[in-house]
């Protein structure tokens, strides 16, 4: 009985979880539009009213996220350090001393062009934000006090 009702949540799960079949048109139109060369698109109910595509192109892993009436809201774009402009890793490399770089992504939103670069030292992540200009702000800080994942 545990053997079956196991199978059968697994069963409603893959039956439930969002596809290119019920994205909403208007989010694969306005996806399709932004970016016509996407290749093994997947997609994912991120929240209540915001869909997100995981997909590649031009040889990067990428997301996006529309609104359910098809507005972009934000591109993410897997990196490296070595993505960084040389002023800007310079600028971290000198306010994070002994903090490794363990994460980069390209971000572009509305309001927002530039670089989310995570930073760690032992148990303390920071995630700072570097626009295009140079300006690095602090998105989020993590420690071993924090308690949420």
């Amino acid at each position: 009985m545990k053997k079956f009702i196991f199978l059968l949540a697994i069963f409603l799960l893959v039956a439930c979880s969002p596809t290119q079949e019920n994205t909403p048109k208007s989010v694969t139109t306005a996806f399709n539009a932004k970016f016509a060369n996407a290749e093994n698109v997947k997609w994912e109910l991120e929240k209540a009213g915001e869909w997100e595509a995981e997909f590649h192109q031009d040889g990067r892993k990428m997301s996006a996220n529309f609104t359910e009436e098809g507005t972009w809201l934000e591109t993410e774009i897997e990196m490296t350090k070595n993505d960084l402009p040389e002023d800007g890793l310079a600028k971290i490399t000198e306010q994070y001393t002994d903090y490794d770089i363990k994460a980069v992504e390209g971000v572009e939103t509305q309001t927002f062009k530039g670089f989310e670069i995570e930073v760690q030292k032992g148990k303390h992540t920071v995630e700072v934000l570097l626009a295009e200009d140079g300006e690095l702000t602090v998105k989020k800080e993590k420690g071993e006090e924090d308690k949420e994942d």
